[in-house]
């Protein structure tokens, strides 16, 4: 069953279980994805989800609550942010691998080996975005919503989420295809 928009936030003010049940089957799967992809465990997407559904219940009580964009992007954009809170709870004591060292294998912080090389990576990529883009993911990196950006850049709120997007995408990909980053990928294939 389909619900619109409209539908599935009366169905959240109402604590409809059905409503629930559809968003659970939309949304679930790519939130737990995103969280397994990025250091997390099944439990810590399972309480991801759950903590991120929570949040949208209330957001969606409030009276002044603007329904801007489709519901099930809203909850897995509040489950990214509680998953990078958490990632920053964690600290340099979750981030531990395995290396391969010739024939020992030894237990080393990724944080010790590879921050300072990722941080100069990200330097140097983030300098070349043009301005707008550093300015536009600096103001989403300190929260600000699509329509306090949009008013800020005098912008449509479609266009700033777009901007964003493409922003995002080239810092992204610049990463990527850094040589230093390539070989960072390359030595931990080994």
């Amino acid at each position: 069953m389909e619900f619109t928009e409209e539908q599935i936030v009366a169905g959240i003010r109402n604590r409809k279980n059905d409503v629930f049940i559809y968003l659970e089957k939309k949304i679930r799967r790519p939130i737990i994805a995103h969280v397994t992809l990025n250091r997390g465990t099944d439990e810590d997407a399972d309480d991801c989800y759950n903590d991120s559904v929570i949040v949208l219940i209330r957001m969606v009580d409030k009276r002044d609550f603007k329904n801007t964009c489709k519901i099930s992007t809203l909850l897995f954009d509040i489950a990214k942010k509680i998953w990078l809170q958490q990632l920053d709870r964690r600290g340099p004591a979750a981030k531990y691998k395995i290396r391969h060292n010739e024939d020992t294998i030894v237990q080393q912080d990724d944080n010790e080996l590879d921050q300072p090389l990722f941080e100069k990576i990200f330097d140097e990529c983030w300098k070349k975005l043009t301005r707008e883009c550093r300015l536009i993911l600096k103001s989403y990196m300190k929260g600000m919503s699509g329509e306090e950006m949009a008013d800020l850049f005098d912008y449509k709120t479609s266009t700033i989420r777009k901007k964003k997007c493409n922003c995002h995408s080239t810092l992204k990909e610049m990463v990527h295809n850094h040589p230093d980053y390539r070989r960072i990928k390359r030595d931990e294939d080994i």
